[in-house]
């Protein structure tokens, strides 16, 4: 496994994201903040919270039809891995035509996750595909909710495998992750902070909830550049 990671730990430094991901916000959506990390890590929850302070809107970066656990476990598990990542893409694709038709630019949306995930997946399965799916998003990112600010979550392995075995609904069996991916999940927000710059990252793991939540608040009024 050492050997693996440390394959994926020189990636960070071979990919780079294009300009278009980068600048090419659509100033006419709402403003988007994108929570990101692994799974268990409390991004959900987090979620929820924050869009309540702040009265936003709270979505998942798929329609909820879309997500519904039938297909989404044919997607993740027996779909090819293009076929995979496709059907998210077009899944946040659909997410901003909904928000782009419900709200304004002056409001404010809290998305748990975004197209950047499907990118993580496939990291972790084989960096070498990351260029690949550069260049689709890139060209497809005028129809991509690109994120004015991601908070990237992070927390020990036991921490988040603790939590995933926590939960009693059966979307936990899609949750599950061996101790190898998630560390090669973690070099990929590694990648993802490098490359963006507005990026705010947070250690989890000794950190209750509560305080989980003020941190991160606080990071985002020091950040948002309209009234709450």
């Amino acid at each position: 496994m050492e050997e693996r990671l440390k394959e994926h730990n020189l990636a960070i430094n071979k990919f780079s994201i294009p300009k278009v991901l980068k600048e090419n916000r659509d100033k006419n959506s709402p403003f988007l903040i994108a929570v990101e990390g692994p799974n268990g890590v409390g991004k959900s929850t987090l979620c929820k919270r924050i869009s309540k302070k702040f009265n936003a809107k709270y979505c998942f970066s798929t329609p909820d039809k879309w997500m519904e656990y039938d297909i989404k476990k044919r997607m993740i598990f027996d779909a090819s891995w293009l076929s995979s990542a496709l059907y998210f893409f077009s899944g946040t694709m659909e997410i901003k035509r909904e928000l782009d038709n419900e709200l304004s630019c002056n409001d404010l949306v809290i998305m748990d996750r975004s197209f950047w995930s499907t990118l993580a997946v496939n990291w972790i399965a084989d960096f070498e595909r990351i260029d690949f799916l550069l260049s689709i998003v890139s060209k497809g990112s005028e129809f991509l909710p690109i994120p004015d600010i991601i908070i990237i979550l992070d927390a020990d392995y036991e921490v988040c495998e603790a939590r995933i075995n926590s939960k009693t609904d059966i979307g936990k069996n899609l949750d599950q992750v061996s101790k190898e991916s998630f560390f090669k999940e973690k070099t990929y927000y590694d990648w993802l902070e490098k490359e963006l710059d507005d990026v705010i990252r947070l250690d989890t793991s000794k950190s209750n909830q509560d305080e989980v939540f003020t941190k991160v608040c606080s990071m985002i009024d020091n950040r948002l550049i309209f009234k709450k």
